[in-house]
Parts: C-alpha cells; sequence; structure tokens
C-alpha cells in the first residue's frame, strides 16, 4: 500500500513538470510554465475531450513527459550501473519502456483520487545563474491541506538546451532511490534474470 502511494505520488510530482522546455527558461521559470499546461491536459480529461478508456490522456502524457524527463539518466540509476552495462541496447530500451508505461499507468488510475491542487514554487535560496545541476523546491497542497515539499533535481541537457528532470525527492523520500530499491528487491525474486523484471515489471507493481 506504502509503496503503491509513493509510486503514484511519484506520477504526480513528475507531471507537474511536463510541458515544453524552452532552451532560455530557467529551472524556475520551467516549473511555473509547466504547470499551467499539465492542468490544462487534467481539465481536458474532465471535460471528456481526453480519455483514460481510450488511451488519449495517456498519450498526452507520455508525450509530455518525454520532452522533460530524463528517462535514460533515471533508468541508468535504478538498474544500477553494473547491470546497465552489463544489459543490450534492448534491454535498456525495453526496461525504460516498462518503467514510463506503468508511471503513466499508475498515474492515469490514480488520478480520479487526487483533488485539486494549490502549487507553489519556492524562490531559489542561492544565486543559481551559471549552475548546469540545482534544486528546485515547490509546495503542493491538496484539497484535504496536506502539504508536500517537493525538491526535484534538475540538471541543463547541452545536447537538447534544456533542463531535464534528474530525480525527486518527496517530504525527504527519495524517489530514486526507492525505485532502485524495488529493481533490486525484483531482480532477486526473479533470480537476477532481467529480462524476467522487465517483462513482470507493471505486473509487481500492481500487485504492491
Amino acid at each position: 500500500m506504502i509503496k503503491q502511494l509513493v509510486s503514484s505520488i511519484a506520477v504526480l510530482t513528475l507531471l507537474v513538470l511536463a510541458g515544453n522546455v524552452l532552451a532560455q527558461s530557467s529551472a524556475h521559470q520551467l516549473l511555473s510554465e509547466v504547470t499551467v499546461q499539465v492542468n490544462s491536459a487534467i481539465e481536458a480529461r474532465k471535460a471528456g475531450e481526453l480519455s483514460v478508456e481510450d488511451g488519449s490522456f495517456q498519450k498526452r502524457i507520455s508525450a509530455i513527459l518525454e520532452r522533460v524527463v530524463s528517462f535514460d539518466f533515471i533508468v541508468r540509476n535504478v538498474m544500477g550501473k553494473s547491470i546497465y552495462q552489463k544489459a543490450t541496447p534492448a534491454q535498456r530500451q525495453a526496461f525504460a519502456e516498462a518503467f514510463k508505461h506503468n508511471l503513466i499507468s499508475t498515474y492515469s488510475k490514480a488520478m480520479v483520487n487526487f483533488g485539486d491542487l494549490k502549487i507553489k514554487v519556492l524562490p531559489p535560496k542561492e544565486d543559481v545563474s551559471g549552475k548546469n545541476r540545482l534544486v528546485v523546491s515547490q509546495e503542493v497542497i491538496n484539497d484535504k491541506q496536506d502539504v508536500y515539499l517537493i525538491n526535484y533535481s534538475m540538471g541543463f541537457s547541452r545536447k537538447s538546451k534544456s533542463w531535464k528532470v534528474l530525480n525527486v525527492v518527496l517530504n525527504g523520500v527519495n524517489l530514486g532511490n526507492t525505485f532502485a530499491g524495488q529493481f533490486r528487491s525484483a531482480m532477486a525474486k526473479n533470480s537476477n534474470n532481467l529480462d524476467a523484471v522487465i517483462a513482470n515489471w507493471g505486473q509487481n507493481k500492481a500487485k504492491k
């Protein structure tokens, strides 16, 4: 139950960041700008313009996430250096797709349980100009007045000339480490059979 909650919140926090990334945007500006775009997608779902049942909502979210989240970086860290290096390109791609699909699926199913959110990007505590790695903090309050402090580890990609999400820490819980722990557990349960872990990633998560 706890792992399901963490997974659901992880997806929600990642989706708050999703949207078109402009090269000149700072990480803090990005967080503010894309919140509007994500809320637009959520409202479209509520209005019936997008649907979970026909997959249109998931497709919209997937397209948004691809632009801002560094899935390659996250997957490398979740798998761990040793396993990632031993994995074939096909296995790496397969796990990345399974990982993304699970996040989007979890979000889509859990979204009906989330109320309206009040999101506030906290100003930087120091001068962040010129930095290519930094943490952006955000305060999220739900309709029950529960307050969540979210710290986004972000990096500026010279290749794409845009900011990318590398990790998320929610109320002190490092979600990157959480996913890595789940991956190690899955490897142990499947006798270190990576293909089995990839094939059952979504199913294993759904049962927890």
